[in-house]
């Protein structure tokens, strides 16, 4: 039996092959099929070794030989088989070593049946990105690989700081959490400047990394490090390419969140990252959404075609995004779905106190194509539902739904990416739900290209009494009923998925006779 005690009170059982077996796993007959969606990348093994006693907040790692033809690219997870319910169930992520021939995992005992397996999806890693506190979307847990919790954040002396979340219930996903930095990280693009300095402080955060990781039992860990200047360039590929060595010699994974690269013309501007060196030394890269909906299209075709000849595709992750954007003169923001709706179904209305049979307008003005605005349609050049309107200058929202990241997974497809990314997969109900695009990508690998049908994009205006004309253009004409008293009118919008509604209550008094003289 090969056992050895190593760092952090972890020991290790290896299954090293050979015509005899006296080691801790042997091969076992156990026929039993994997479960859905599941392939067996190894042999089924029985744990034959004598107990073990695993001292409390200790555990073990367990290697195992991965079969000849088995695909170590993505998806690899240890399952352990029960007698008592004669099924298979997830354990956590294989790691696999440089040579591809081995898969490591670390558990908190010696489970009894176990086995490696691949995840049989034609779209590669699906990626999940969680906040701290976040409940995954019950729709993403069969479907997601990996899930990156954004719990930790660089210190000013290169260790790292904050809390790692628990590994997401309900799913088999590796969970790697991320080490996030940026301008919406408040204080941490300055805690770079002094770990990106020079090689020292670089090799000093590379080695607290490696030590929260093997500290922590991780499979891995996210690098998002996002605003980065243009001219910390060389020392941050430099710090991947360490890091990833380092990672990749104790067979941890290294993902990395990279900004897309700016199309400027007939250009690619890659500012301060380094595409060639971080896609090659990286397990994944995900390449962040970009929210500027007007020539998304062309730009990503260039970036993509840019990015062919620079790092391998199976390395690419893109990202989709469940939020809306909204662009105006002072550049693009996130929003909500529902912050998004609840611009586009606003109301007033166009007139003083009402009088019973009198009629007033009631005006979405923010959809209200007598101002020449759009109302909301499906731009064919954005493949998105968009709006415009006018505050302060002009504005344009585009709506992220099933339709729009149906068209988006084309990318994925035509480049042949090694897999998506879904920004914000959490289970909030502010969100537009993408989920329904990513699950047949997922199973088949081929994106559904739907556009909402246009009626259903169209303002439907309900009123409690009274008669309503017109509304098609965002603008109704309600004739109050007859009786005095407060009525309310409705006008519900939908994306082609989710309907909206708003509503305006309104005051119908009887007028006042004046008196003759």
């Amino acid at each position: 039996m090969a056992m050895a005690v190593v760092v952090f009170g972890w020991f290790a059982l290896n299954w090293l092959g050979g015509s005899s077996c006296n080691d801790p796993y042997c091969p076992t007959s156990n026929s039993a099929d994997p479960p859905t969606g599941f392939t067996l990348a190894s042999d089924v093994y029985e744990f034959s070794g004598e107990p073990i006693d695993i001292p409390p907040g200790a555990g073990v790692d367990i290697t195992v030989e991965l079969r000849n033809d088995a695909d170590v690219s993505s998806g690899l997870s240890f399952f352990q088989y029960r007698q008592e319910s004669q099924g298979w169930e997830p354990l956590g992520a294989a790691m696999v070593g440089a040579e591809g021939r081995f898969a490591t995992g670390r558990f908190s005992d010696t489970p009894a049946i176990i086995a490696v397996m691949r995840r049989l999806s034609p779209a590669g890693n699906v990626i999940a990105y969680l906040d701290p506190g976040e409940t995954l979307h019950p729709d993403a847990a069969a479907l997601v690989t990996i899930v990156h919790t954004r719990d930790l954040r660089p210190a000013p002396d290169g260790t790292v700081e904050g809390t790692i979340s628990p590994a997401p219930a309900a799913t088999d996903a590796t969970h790697i959490p991320s080490i996030a930095a940026g301008n919406s990280e408040t204080g941490t693009l300055a805690n770079l400047d002094q770990i990106l300095r020079d090689a020292t402080t670089r090799s000093n955060h590379v080695r607290a990394i490696a030590t929260l990781v093997q500290n922590s039992g991780l499979p891995g860990i996210d690098i998002s490090y996002m605003d980065l200047r243009a001219d910390q360039r060389n020392s941050f590929a430099l710090f991947i390419e360490e890091l990833a060595n380092v990672l990749h010699t104790d067979s941890r994974l290294l993902t990395v969140t990279l900004p897309a690269p700016a199309r400027n013309g007939e250009t690619i501007a890659e500012g301060a990252y380094d595409w060639t060196v971080i896609g090659n030394a990286a397990d994944v890269v995900q390449m962040r959404p970009i929210r500027d909906q007007t020539t998304y299209r062309d730009d990503m075709t260039a970036i993509l075609n840019y990015l062919a000849p620079r790092m391998p595709a199976s390395r690419l992750a893109l990202t989709v995004t469940p939020l809306a954007a909204e662009k105006s003169a002072e550049g693009v923001v996130p929003l909500t779905l529902t912050q998004a709706m609840t611009k586009a179904t606003q109301l007033r209305v166009a007139g003083a106190a009402l009088a019973p049979n009198e009629n007033v307008e009631i005006v979405g003005f923010n959809i209200d194509q007598n101002e020449d605005l759009t109302g909301l349609i499906w731009s064919a050049n954005t493949a998105t539902v968009a709006f415009t309107y006018k505050l302060e200058g002009n504005r344009t929202v585009w709506i992220e739904n099933a339709f729009s990241v149906g068209f988006k997974l084309e990318f994925a497809t035509e480049w042949g990416l090694g897999g998506i990314a879904i920004e914000k997969a959490s289970n909030d109900p502010f969100l537009g739900n993408i989920w329904p695009a990513i699950a047949p990508y997922v199973e088949t690998g081929q994106p559904l290209l739907l556009q909402p049908n246009a009626t259903d994009l169209q303002p439907r205006w309900s009123a409690e009494e009274g008669l309503l004309e017109g509304g098609q253009r965002g603008v109704v004409r309600w004739t109050a009923p007859a009786e005095p008293g407060a009525y309310t009118v409705r006008l519900s919008l939908s994306d082609g998925v989710v309907t909206f509604e708003s509503g305006i209550r309104l005051a119908v008094e009887e007028r006042e006779e004046s008196g003759g003289g």
